[in-house]
């Protein structure tokens, strides 16, 4: 529920946790749903007269994941194939040409 409100309705890029190190087994759960450990805070905080460290926890948006190509990546992915660079680095040094990469594409409608 705190990810989808963060993620989908908030439009937040990542979300933290910050957490006491007093409950062994939260750790396991934060894992598990993909928590990155960020850092230990040693003896952060004391509770009854005992130190105990902080853990930060957190999570990127999974938006990052690639989709397939569209009409509309045409011309730049026709940019980057014929790149000098690119050229240079391939088996084929000539460059490409518009048709080609263009059928390669499915054109959305």
């Amino acid at each position: 529920m705190v990810e989808e409100i963060a993620f989908s309705r908030l439009d937040l890029k990542k979300i933290f946790t910050y957490s006491y190190d007093i409950r062994p087994k939260l750790y396991a759960v934060l894992e598990k749903a993909e928590y990155d450990l960020e850092k230990i805070v040693p003896e952060a905080i004391e509770i009854y007269g005992k130190q105990y460290n902080v853990k930060i926890n957190s999570k990127y948006h999974d938006q990052l994941r690639s989709r397939g190509l569209v009409w509309e990546d045409s011309a730049l992915l026709f940019e980057w194939i014929n790149d000098q660079q690119t050229r240079s680095k391939s088996l084929n040094k000539k460059p490409i040409k518009w048709r080609i990469t263009a059928n390669g594409l499915k054109k959305e409608s």
